[in-house]
């Protein structure tokens, strides 16, 4: 079962707070529900997704697959047959600016 990496839930709980700070009820179920949704492609196509989300080239030089559930892009990456989903943006955001690297090594 995929599972998240500690940036991306800190990326999920902020979009979270931004949503209960102006009561927005409808976006923080939208929001469960694309992680849920994200959550299910992954592990039954671990392989799916793409290269780099929508107009950012320059981030498919790292080792992230990306997947967009509704209105939200996902990068994950697949080791060992294990997935973890490493990044987690609304559509608009300025993913390139970002996002979290692969830790070195």
């Amino acid at each position: 079962m995929a599972r998240l990496t500690a940036d991306a839930a800190a990326q999920f709980d902020a979009l979270l707070d931004y949503y209960m700070e102006r009561n927005r009820d409808d976006a923080i179920r939208r929001l469960r529900v694309a992680l849920g949704e994200a959550l299910t492609k992954i592990d039954t196509v671990p392989d799916g997704g793409r290269t780099f989300p929508g107009p950012y080239r320059g981030i498919g030089r790292w080792p992230y697959r990306w997947i967009k559930v509704h209105r939200y892009w996902f990068a994950y990456a697949v080791e060992g047959g294990d997935s973890v989903i490493t990044n987690i943006f609304f559509e608009s955001a300025d993913i390139e600016n970002r996002l979290q690297p692969p830790p070195a090594g």
